[in-house]
Order: structure tokens, then sequence, then C-alpha cells
């Protein structure tokens, strides 16, 4: 199903790179979100790859481990269900590659999945609700500042500030107006640097108990 939805979507972008040069800037920079998609795809699936191999070399079950293994594949299923939410409208048998342009480049379900008018939606709070249990949870096993800062400035999810130090609020900034496009790759991004930080912690652990 999932490598459906990638090739559903690879085709209707390159379709995007195919017209005449009276499209609009945005549509003529799809051809760059396909790039950006198969490369979070393909690193992704194999750091997941990576994971079960470090796992496998563990002389001992780790409950820390097992834990961190837990909360990452709750976070990534939570971010699998809003993409297959937003990518829906894809399946319809009847839709033609122009439809589905039309809704890639529309902000339109995106707005109205994480807003309600000025305000941010129950199923926005929920996002935010989610990426912030992950993050605190996740924290308790990562114990070098460096990888701390990491998982704090890619887990965020109050504020950004700008250059003239006034901030704007942190979902805002990335989903409002943000094309459905843009909003699938963040997401798909989101995931891949969860499997990041858990092989992080797993390599680091199969490396140690194989010291022992």
């Amino acid at each position: 199903m999932k490598k459906n939805l990638f090739y559903l979507i690879a085709i209707t972008l390159i379709a995007c790179t195919e017209k005449q040069s009276t499209e609009s800037d945005f549509e003529k920079d799809f051809g760059m979100y396909t790039v950006l998609l198969n490369d979070i795809d393909y690193h992704a699936f194999y750091i997941e790859k990576q994971i079960e191999f470090e796992m496998s070399k563990l002389n001992t079950p780790d409950s820390e481990i097992q834990t961190v293994d837990s909360i990452t594949k709750l976070y990534i299923s939570n971010i699998d269900k809003i993409l297959t939410e937003f990518q829906s409208d894809l399946l319809v048998n009847d839709s033609t590659i122009t439809d589905n342009q039309k809704l890639l480049m529309s902000s339109k379900s995106v707005n109205e999945y994480f807003f309600k008018n000025d305000s941010v939606s129950d199923k926005g709070k929920k996002f935010k609700k989610m990426t912030d249990s992950y993050r605190s949870e996740l924290l308790k096993y990562v114990k070098h500042p460096i990888y701390q800062k990491r998982v704090l400035g890619g887990l965020k999810t109050d504020f950004i500030e700008n250059r003239d130090s006034t901030k704007n609020e942190r979902l805002s900034y990335i989903f409002r107006n943000t094309p459905l496009i843009g909003a699938i790759t963040y997401l798909k991004l989101l995931k891949k640097n969860a499997l990041e930080y858990e092989f992080q912690i797993v390599a680091k652990k199969t490396c140690c108990q194989q010291r022992l």
C-alpha cells in the first residue's frame, strides 16, 4: 500500500515537470519534490533495516531498546495515519493525473486538518501532543548533549524564532497554507528522523554489549 501511494505521487509529480513554461514556479519545482520524497523513503527504509540488524546482535534483551523501539513505532504509526488521510483522495480510481496535481498543490486539506479558523484544530493539538510525548519519552534514553539538542530541535512544537527575535507558532509556520505535497514531505521527514534517533540509541547499546 505504501509503495503504491509513493508511485502514484511520483507519477503525478513527474507529470508536472512536463508541463509548458506557462505553469507557475511551484509546479515546475514538483520534480524536486519527487527527488526529496524518493530520498527520504529510501533512507528511512534502510535505517529501519539497520535497526533490525543491530537489535539482532543483542546478546540479551534490553528493556531500554525495547521501549525506544515501541515508542518510535507508535509515533511513526500515528504519522502514517495522517499521511493516509492526506493521500486518501489520491487513491480514487477515476481521478486523473491533473486532478491529483491540483490536490497536491492545494493547501485546503492541510489547513482543514491542522487548523480551525485562526486556531489550532483538535487534530492539530493531537499532533502536537503526540510529538511532545514522543520527545519527552525519547529524551529519557538520550544521554549526550549533542544528541539531546538534535532531538529537542527536531521535535519542537512551540515556536520558531525569526531573525528579528519575533516568534511564530511552529505549527502555523510549518503547515498553514502549505501545499499538500509540502506537508507530506515534512511528515515523511519526521518519520525518517525518528528512525535515526532510534538507530543512534540502538547502535550505542549493541556496541556496549559487545564490549562486555
